[in-house]
């Protein structure tokens, strides 16, 4: 995540895991939410993915959606 541009984007080289800062997180209608440009990275609460599913965050990306969601990319929420 680049936090200049507010953006996802690629991942150094070696590097498996990177921080994110905290987010702001507000609901929205479906008629508000932006679709482009956006990526919708689902949030877990830990490692384990499937019932720990919370929601979707809306990252945004320069790169195609579907890059992101090949890659298996997702935001853990705790991590101790």
């Amino acid at each position: 995540f680049d936090v200049e541009s507010s953006q996802i984007v690629k991942s150094k080289p070696k590097e498996m895991f990177s921080q994110m800062p905290v987010i702001h997180v507000r609901a929205i209608t479906k008629e508000r939410a932006n679709v482009g440009g956006i990526f919708h990275c689902p949030v877990y609460k830990c490692c384990d993915r499937g019932p720990t599913w919370y929601f979707n965050a809306q990252l945004k990306t320069h790169s195609p959606p579907a890059r992101w969601t090949l890659a298996g990319v997702a935001l853990i929420g705790e991590t101790a």
